[in-house]
């Protein structure tokens, strides 16, 4: 077996859309992760002297760092208007077809910061249900094979 060589992928150029395009957050975002809780009930001790593993539930959520938008429609209005509502999201984090979909519960942001600088809001949303990660296609090196026959 060949031994693959290490990968890594730079964030960026990439795509944030949420509620299909009803906003395009691409260009505000700073930084664009996707990060997972989980919570592990313990053990329970059974009869014959072993133990039953306890339940584990998982929760994604996506987080980040937005300049902040103070016009109509903008993130701040919008996650304003829609606190608490259930809207998809797209995560695109670079060229190429690797994504994340999936539905988001709509946090308002915070509004405001320091003085005579760019202000930024930090977003954390939960998702309602898992995404979906869709990878980037594997390159497979295709073979010629003759077309006439020995």
């Amino acid at each position: 077996m060949v031994a693959k060589g290490p990968k890594a992928q730079k964030l960026g150029p990439g795509e944030l859309k949420i509620g299909g395009d009803e906003l395009d957050i691409s260009c505000q975002m700073t930084e664009v992760k996707i990060t997972w809780d989980y919570d592990e009930d313990d053990a329970v001790p059974v009869l014959c002297g072993g133990s039953m593993p306890g339940d584990t539930t998982y929760q994604a959520k996506l987080e980040g760092e937005a300049f902040q938008d103070l016009t109509e429609n903008g993130i701040i209005d919008y996650t304003w208007k829609h606190r608490g509502e259930v809207k998809t999201v797209s995560f695109t984090p670079t060229t190429g077809k690797a994504k994340v979909t999936g539905s988001i519960v709509i946090q308002p942001l915070d509004l405001g910061g320091d003085v005579g600088k760019k202000n930024t809001s930090s977003l954390e949303f939960s998702f309602a249900g898992d995404p979906v990660f869709t990878p980037n296609a594997v390159s497979y090196t295709h073979l010629t094979l003759p077309t006439t026959p020995y």
